[in-house]
This record gives structure tokens, sequence and C-alpha cells, in this order.
């Protein structure tokens, strides 16, 4: 039943083989090619010098948990918050809603 979620048949077992390759590929495109504690650090710094800033509609838990594990800060709508939405040094909006134009940042990936 898994390979047929990947396009594949009951015949063929080698889809499974071909996706942990082709992950195992993405992994080394992004990362590099280092193993153990250097890409383990390399992916705790991914988000690092990034500030994020998370609107009300998205869940604050999952994101912060996502964001803070590579490195990255988190600042949400709320009383416990770092900073508010209107910190200049806010680096990436994370919007589920359309977005108004008059809202949006040059400064700001959203």
């Amino acid at each position: 039943a898994f390979s047929l979620l990947h396009g594949g048949n009951n015949n063929n077992s080698n889809n499974i083989d071909d996706n942990d390759e082709m992950n195992e590929e993405i992994l080394r495109n992004t990362f590099g090619s280092m193993s153990g504690n250097d890409a383990d650090d390399k992916r705790q710094r991914l988000f690092k010098g990034f500030k994020f800033f998370i609107n009300r509609e998205v869940n604050l838990e999952w994101m912060q948990l996502c964001i803070c594990s590579f490195g990255g800060i988190v600042g949400w709508d709320g009383e416990y918050s770092p900073y508010n939405s209107s910190n200049n040094e806010i680096t990436h909006h994370v919007i589920d809603r359309p977005l108004n134009a008059s809202m949006v940042l040059s400064t700001r990936e959203y």
C-alpha cells in the first residue's frame, strides 16, 4: 500500500528505497556532506539571525517549536511575546489568511 501512495504498484518494492535515496540527496544538497555533530550544528543554525512574527490565526506552538529548534526567534500577538508586529527587525511574517497590501513591508518575507 505504501508504494501505491508514491505512484508505484505492489510488485515494485524499489519505490521505498528510491524515496530514501532521494531524501538523503536532499539533505546532502541542503546541509552538505557533513555527518554527525557538524550536520546537527548546521541544522540548529538554519534560522539563526532570522526573527519571525507569527500572526494570531497560525498555530503558535508548533511553529515556535520548529523555528526555535533551528535557531530562529519568534514573536506573536500576546502579553508574553518578546516583541510585537511593529518591530523593525522582523525578517519573516507568518500569515494564514489573505494578505492585505497595506500590511506588506519590504523588509519582510511573507
